[in-house]
């Protein structure tokens, strides 16, 4: 298998290009379902955490699968990789004190823990820029971590997620706005709807206050949110069926996606923006397929139903034209014209 890289300006991809991905290799070694992915920041490695309490490692210049690493003492989620290609972060799947490990993959060596939160990690997001990260947490913080230094540097109360952007000069927290207006309430207003705000704070200076702040009306309660690679959109992944897409300057609700992508009531499956922040794309639940909405015209295109499960996990590499999806199978996909070369 081989595809053509791409830089990550460079790219622009189309309906028809979407529409042409096809499974050009299929991993089916794993013993229970993949709850994470990522890939390194040169393209090269692809990381997938397992509910078996593993790590497995893959070359997707090659097409082959590296080595399988195990944390059965801890268990494995939220993987991402740092830096470096060889050296990842992951929270501990079934540990009381609810660690975030820092792991060398080189020599699997755990070089040091970051413990802190004192419930269930919710996600990991790395700063491009440098080597800080963001937990979120069901105790309701935010925290924003060294890794080289190894240390935390603040704790955000009451924001329920975060990101950074891709210039990794920015930071968003949402927040819920309690009776008095202020961000941070315990449950909304008093039995009212909840109101959710987005917070944008400078990333190098977290003590100061919010640059900007968006109030976000008739959105489900959200559970995840990520930038485009341009920084000009914020998706917004949330319970109630529903992907919503808003303006990352203004906050203006720009698209509501509701397809068919779980019926749990509870966001189980990945969604992200692709390269060229053209399109949004999301796994599946109730379908068992991949979905991807034109983010200018909201257009939906699904591929084939190729995964026997539930496709929890989706990433669209930043480097090559390829596709990387799983759920007990981990699927790469390729466009058809570049796989039958």
């Amino acid at each position: 298998m081989t595809a053509q890289p791409t830089q990550q300006t460079a790219v622009q991809l189309t309906d028809s290009i979407i529409e042409s991905l096809k499974p050009a290799l299929v991993f089916k070694n794993f013993q229970k379902e993949v709850n994470s992915l990522d890939i390194s920041h040169d393209g090269k490695y692809l990381v997938a955490g397992c509910e078996d309490n593993s790590v497995s490692l893959y070359d997707l210049e090659r097409g082959e699968k590296v080595n399988t690493y195990y944390s059965k003492r801890y268990g494995v989620d939220l993987v991402r990789f740092t830096h470096h290609n060889k050296t990842i972060l992951c929270a501990s799947k079934r540990d009381n004190n609810y660690r975030i490990m820092y792991w060398s993959l080189h020599d699997n060596n755990i070089l040091c823990s970051f413990v802190g939160h004192t419930d269930q990690i919710t996600h990991l997001d790395l700063n491009p820029l440098n080597s800080t990260f963001v937990s979120c947490s069901k105790d309701g913080t935010t925290r924003v971590w060294e890794y080289e230094k190894k240390q935390c540097l603040i704790r955000i109360n009451k924001a329920r997620a975060a990101c950074f952007d891709n210039t990794g000069n920015v930071l968003a927290c949402v927040f819920i706005k309690d009776d008095g207006g202020n961000a941070g309430g315990k449950d909304g207003n008093q039995g009212g709807p909840v109101v959710q705000q987005i917070h944008l704070f400078n990333a190098a200076n977290y003590e100061t206050k919010p640059f900007s702040i968006f109030p976000l009306e008739d959105v489900p309660e959200i559970k995840f949110l990520k930038f485009s690679f341009n920084g000009n959109l914020i998706l917004l992944g949330s319970t109630e069926n529903t992907i919503t897409l808003i303006d990352a300057f203004e906050g203006k609700q720009l698209h509501k996606f509701t397809s068919s992508i779980n019926d749990t009531g509870s966001f189980t499956v990945e969604a992200g923006f692709t390269p060229d922040s053209r399109y949004v794309l999301s796994g599946s639940e109730a379908s068992k397929r991949i979905t991807f909405w034109n983010v200018d015209t909201g257009k939906e295109t699904q591929l084939m139903e190729f995964h026997p499960k539930t496709v929890a996990c989706v990433k669209f590499s930043h480097v090559y034209c390829m596709l990387v999806s799983a759920c007990q199978n981990l699927v790469v996909w390729i466009p058809e014209r570049v796989y039958a070369q």
